[in-house]
């Protein structure tokens, strides 16, 4: 929530909340949750807590964990008081430095590159600028801790906060040094703007020597599991990705427990223009209002970009005969209660909105994709890792963006059945799936069920569902 307002009251960053120094530690329901957790025989946590807790093991021997150590896995505030002042023109320096620094990077709204070193001399000077504000201000700091500020009646900075504070800013200093440095072969330095947020990161272009050197080294039993994880019924691609090529791992892939023979079908339209038109967005607009007039509503609709989105939603808005939600309009979870509240709902959404989600029943029977999800090769991770792929030799269509897509359109795809009662029908809008070679590795990936590209099969599906009652089956998916 790097654009909501409140979250830099709230957070509870290491370097801002030292535990020992805290009055209400009995009572913080960190520390509670932390204990816990210690406590417990089972943590569940998301991935990014998880990779959190590991990067920080791994940048600093000795440093507090997140999460206690763990047997097994399975993977699916301090106020400012009369002492600060002399570190006041240095915070402000600082601010400045990153106003400047942040608001001269990227165009627009999403991902870009941040220049190499020496390529931007705008940038470096900003870069330099922020830079030497952060060292000034650890500087400062430092001089800062125990210092009385003006007579003897002042009173003293708390040690504490002065430290916690260094500790902030050297860590800010480190990370920027890290993000600027020339590494260009194994890192790739990008920003991304959401909002009124702005980001710089630097991302690794392959992250399998990373977990091989860290994740796997450990002598801890791990169980990976998930719907998508093999191509086309090998987990060869999943392997290599994540460092496991030379780890002796006992594999099984288990068969889809739904009856999608029976129960779901595939229509591809005809006639839709490539995605890559000017004339795609409109044409889809009306092919998906067609959809939805046969389907009655009870569709999520799966964008790979926000240009279609957009597209759809000005097409669709006060047209359909149903409610209408649109990623963005309010938090991901209101949209989801809402939609899953009403069983004629459309639910447009993109990015996050291909995995993760539980719509079980009529509320959701359609899923209708744009496009085949390949990611978008200007993005700079993506970039970076074609890049990286086609000076060892290979071929990046093949060996990473293919596979990529596969998996995220399986994603897609296994919305639409979770319980043994569901039915319905994916539409995808991207005639290359039937077209192109490459078409037959998604179509061989997905559950076995009819493909039509009549939409007249598509009406006969759910009038023959939609009369049916309820069969009282009622198989939850976990």
């Amino acid at each position: 929530p790097d654009d909501f307002r409140a979250w830099g009251e709230v957070n509870a960053r290491s370097e801002m909340c030292e535990s020992s120094a805290c009055a209400e530690e009995e009572r913080c329901y960190l520390m509670d949750v932390r204990r816990r957790a210690a406590e417990a025989d089972l943590v569940v946590v998301n991935h990014h807590l998880f990779f959190a807790d590991l990067a920080l093991r791994a940048k600093a021997e000795g440093a507090r964990d997140v999460l206690p150590l763990p047997d097994v896995v399975v993977r699916a505030c301090a106020k400012a008081g009369v002492g600060w002042k002399p570190a006041l023109p240095a915070a402000e320096s600082l601010r400045h430095a990153a106003e400047s620094m942040f608001g001269a990077a990227g165009d627009g709204q999403g991902r870009f590159f941040l220049p190499l070193p020496s390529a931007d001399p705008s940038f470096d000077r900003r870069s330099d600028e922020l830079a030497s504000a952060g060292e000034e201000l650890c500087q400062v700091l430092s001089s800062c801790q125990g210092r009385r500020d003006g007579g003897g009646d002042s009173p003293s900075l708390p040690h504490g906060d002065a430290e916690l504070l260094l500790r902030r800013a050297r860590s800010f200093s480190e990370d920027f040094s890290e993000l600027r440095s020339p590494d260009s072969r194994s890192t790739v330095a990008w920003g991304e703007r959401r909002g009124h947020s702005i980001a710089f990161c630097r991302t690794p272009v392959e992250v399998s020597d990373i977990l091989a050197g860290t994740l796997w080294r450990d002598k801890v039993p791990f169980l990976l599991t998930s719907a998508t994880l093999s191509v086309s019924r090998n987990l060869s691609y999943f392997r290599e990705r994540v460092g496991l090529g030379g780890v002796d791992a006992r594999e099984i892939i288990v068969d889809n427990e739904f009856d999608f023979a029976r129960k779901a079908m595939v229509y591809v339209p005809s006639g839709l223009p490539d995605p890559g038109e000017d004339g795609f967005p409109p044409a889809a607009a009306r092919e998906t209002a067609a959809i939805l007039g046969l389907s009655g509503g009870g569709a999520l609709i799966l964008c790979t970009s926000y240009r279609t989105l957009s597209a759809l939603e000005d097409a669709l808005r006060g047209v359909l005969p149903f409610t209408l939600y649109v990623q963005g309009e309010a938090p991901r979870t209101h949209l989801l209660r809402a939609f899953r509240e009403e069983e004629d709902a459309v639910l447009i959404g993109t990015g996050t909105f291909w995995e993760g989600i539980d719509v079980p029943g009529e509320s959701l029977r359609c899923v209708i994709i744009d496009k085949l999800p390949f990611a978008p090769p200007a993005d700079p991770v993506v970039a970076a890792r074609i890049r990286a792929i086609r000076e060892r030799g290979g071929d990046p269509f093949t060996e990473y963006q293919v596979p990529e897509a596969v998996l995220a359109l399986r994603q897609g795809v296994g919305r639409l059945l979770r319980r043994g009662d569901d039915f319905g029908v994916v539409a995808i809008l991207d005639h290359r799936v039937m077209s192109r070679a490459y078409g037959e590795v998604f179509r061989r990936n997905l559950p076995e069920m009819p493909w039509t590209r009549e939409r007249e099969a598509v009406g006969k599906f759910f009038r023959r569902f939609r009369r049916r009652e309820p069969s009282g089956e009622k198989e939850e998916r976990g």
